[in-house]
């Protein structure tokens, strides 16, 4: 009898996998940290870590602040926020969200333990939070920050609980958010996930599988056989595959921009010359490499920023094509018979990144520039951004503004003020941490422009054009949103 009833309970349960609501996403690379929210702040990383976590806001697609788990806040003075909590939340262990929780990650985020991660970094500013009452958070910073809402949205939420009983290691095998999903299992490859249905957003599936697969092709041929419902970080030349099978073709700009950015702090090199650096700006035919390789779909960039941030500037034209210039300036710096310039990218993150290197690499040709690409994983890429060390006195990377949408993010990234720095500009250093805390807007933004043309002028990096995204979906998903990195996976849905 006990054996019957065990075979009924296990044919119930496999069919209720089978009728399971499961969407199966193709993504570059699983977080690093697997669950631990604080590593990482940027793609692919939130692909997985929005479905897990939730920040105290949200930046729309205009760059607006708005929302989330904080309902609303206010700039007590120059060092003090005070937020409003939503009530109706609670944890995938059934505990209420309070402010206790906000309390315990700005805690930890401030301790010895937490200040070297990327987002403790990025909020270095942080000094204390305590809660006023349940639903009620004060945030204390060490120096005036008027922008702290646009950081928020990284500051995930976690269990604090379940992180004290686990402790870190345990934790990011076993996360506790507030998210739509949460998780049932990790591996090297692969992170399960089922519906938490108590969420205050709660999800239209009942299961997610977010695959690492880092190859674009693979990612696209996982669309065709099946094996996956939704493929991220795909090229424009898919599209046609992906209309094939009666699937969607989407592709939208992102708040980054696409870049070859210059090693300055490690040894001499060519590059040292302003001259160079402004002559292989001028050597690169974007609008040639935009219309025969990316759709026609971007513009070439003015700056290392896009219209959506605070602080872009739009007295900046487009960076001109002009090879004559290019070789004018090169032979007044010494090298009309130009270089040798190594450049460490990651390869297959999309699906034109390798094509948009090699046309990169015949533009720079035409002036004697001759520059190979040494492809590399984005956790070697990590290495070098937090130690240094390159390889090569270039790197593929992108100027990004997300997930806050201002420039202070790409200004702060590319400066003086990062442990190991690639690009150390002294006179722009003081600017940037003014623009960080200036609280009268006008002047703030004003000062962000400065710096803007600033970069530009300084030629910090080969600008090459706001980066793309593709993604590819199967028949009959629907609801997919990708806001600054932040998929909805709450509306994400599909019909089989």
């Amino acid at each position: 009898m006990r054996a019957v009833l065990y075979a009924v309970s296990l044919i119930c349960l496999l069919a209720a996998e089978l009728n399971a609501r499961t969407v199966r996403i193709a993504v570059h690379e699983l977080p690093p940290g697997r669950g631990y929210p604080y590593r990482v702040m940027t793609m692919p990383s939130l692909y997985t870590l929005s479905a897990v976590f939730d920040g105290l806001t949200r930046i729309d697609k205009d760059g607006n602040v708005q929302p989330w788990l904080a309902t609303s806040w206010t700039q007590t003075d120059a060092f003090t926020w005070v937020l409003e909590l939503r009530d109706d939340v609670v944890f995938h262990n059934g505990r209420p969200f309070t402010a206790d929780a906000v309390v315990h990650v700005v805690s930890y985020l401030t301790s010895r333990h937490g200040t070297g991660e990327a987002v403790a970094t990025e909020m270095a500013f942080l000094k204390k939070a305590r809660a006023l009452n349940n639903h009620t958070v004060e945030i204390k910073t060490h120096i005036p920050v008027p922008i702290l809402p646009r950081f928020l949205p990284v500051l995930h939420m976690i269990e604090p609980e379940s992180w004290n009983t686990l402790g870190r290691e345990a934790f990011t095998l076993n996360p506790v958010g507030t998210g739509p999903f949460k998780v049932e299992s990790f591996s090297p490859t692969a992170v399960t996930l089922n519906a938490h249905e108590r969420s205050w957003r709660p999800p239209k599936l009942d299961r997610l599988e977010i695959l690492a697969v880092p190859d674009a092709t693979a990612r696209v041929q996982g669309l065709t056989s099946g094996s996956v419902d939704l493929a991220l970080a795909l090229g424009p030349d898919d599209r046609e595959t992906i209309v094939q099978i009666g699937g969607t073709f989407l592709g939208w700009r992102s708040e980054m921009v696409r870049t070859i950015s210059f090693v300055l702090t490690e040894g001499p090199s060519p590059l040292d010359d302003l001259r160079v650096r402004r002559a292989l700006n001028l050597a690169v035919d974007r609008e040639s490499i935009i219309e025969g390789l990316l759709g026609g779909l971007t513009v070439p960039a003015s700056q290392g920023a896009t219209p959506a941030a605070e602080g872009y500037n739009p007295n900046l034209e487009p960076i001109e094509y002009d090879l004559g210039r290019a070789r004018a300036l090169l032979a007044e710096a010494g090298y009309e018979d130009g270089f040798s310039l190594k450049t460490e990218a990651v390869i297959g993150a999309n699906g034109s990144d390798s094509a948009m290197y090699q046309q990169v690499a015949q533009s720079l040709s035409k002036v004697g520039v001759d520059l190979t690409i040494a492809p590399v994983s984005i956790a070697h890429l990590f290495d070098h951004f937090e130690r240094g060390g390159w390889h090569g006195k270039s790197f593929g990377m992108v100027y990004t503004m997300e997930p806050i949408i201002d420039v202070i993010r790409t200004l702060r990234n590319n400066s003086c003020d990062r442990r190991a720095p690639w690009y150390c500009d002294a006179k722009a250093t003081p600017m940037i941490q003014k623009a960080l805390t200036e609280q009268n807007n006008e002047k703030r933004i004003a000062l962000k422009q400065e710096l803007m043309a600033r970069y530009r002028d300084q030629a910090a990096a080969i600008f090459l054009w706001p980066e793309l995204r593709f993604a590819g979906l199967a028949p009959g998903v629907t609801g997919y949103d990708d806001v600054h990195g932040f998929i909805s996976y709450d509306t994400l849905d599909i019909d089989h």
